[in-house]
């Protein structure tokens, strides 16, 4: 095993302790973890992930990258979903169900104007109104590059959108109707802007024919990829 695989191999294995630890989450619900915690994890699950493929990726033979980036991929989207479904429906969730009452807000940057308001008089610490939005922002964005890959139809810009969005939308709802968390509007909007930059970043033509070229994609999915 040349070092690029023995590199990828420590950063998969450092991103599936994470997965575990914020799996436990769901299966232990007396376990608790505070939103940074998870927020954190959020972020460094993926970035390790993406890392020890891109190190892999860098030791395989040309003519292999295509499927090895495939079984790659999979399984570090699954690490992901399961820290993301700890976040999102996990004990963590608890702290936006306030005294039995469900909340919710349908109005748009509300939250995000109550987060700014309680930073300037002084009664929530910058720390975790960064933590909150802009882990929001993070949280989704991997699904940029991730639901493209998989679903070749959301390689356009339109169903990307839509399916995004549409799929927000359900997993907020779920939130309000199993109280594991508040139904947000200013999260979907959150949550948006780092899918859709992160697509916008990765699935653009020019990234596309990079992908092609470096042998990630196969050459007829370069072809067929929509404007």
């Amino acid at each position: 095993m040349n070092r690029y695989r023995v590199g990828g191999a420590i950063c998969f294995a450092f991103a599936l302790l994470l997965a575990i630890g914020e799996g436990l989450i769901l299966v232990m619900p007396g376990w608790y973890f505070d939103t940074a915690t998870v927020m954190r994890d959020m972020i460094l699950v993926p970035v390790f992930g993406i890392l020890g493929i891109a190190l892999w990726i860098a030791g395989t033979p040309f003519e292999k990258r295509a499927r090895e980036f495939f079984l790659l991929m999979l399984p570090v989207f699954v690490l992901y979903v399961i820290v993301l479904f700890a976040a999102l429906f996990g004990t963590s969730g608890f702290w936006r169900v306030s005294g039995g009452m469900r909340q919710y807000n349908l109005k748009p940057f509300e939250t995000i104007r109550l987060y700014l308001k309680a930073h300037q008089n002084g009664s929530l610490n910058w720390t975790i109104i960064a933590a909150n939005l802009f882990g929001n922002i993070l949280l989704f964005a991997p699904v940029g590059l991730a639901l493209p890959y998989f679903i070749p139809l959301f390689r356009n810009k339109l169903c990307f959108l839509i399916g995004l969005l549409g799929g927000l939308c359900v997993i907020e709802y779920m939130q309000h109707l199993t109280g594991r968390g508040s139904m947000d509007i200013d999260d979907v909007i959150l949550n948006s802007i780092g899918a859709i930059a992160v697509f916008l970043i990765v699935w653009n033509k020019r990234a596309q024919k990079r992908w092609v070229r470096i042998g990630i994609l196969k050459k007829r999915e370069g072809k067929e990829e929509p404007a």
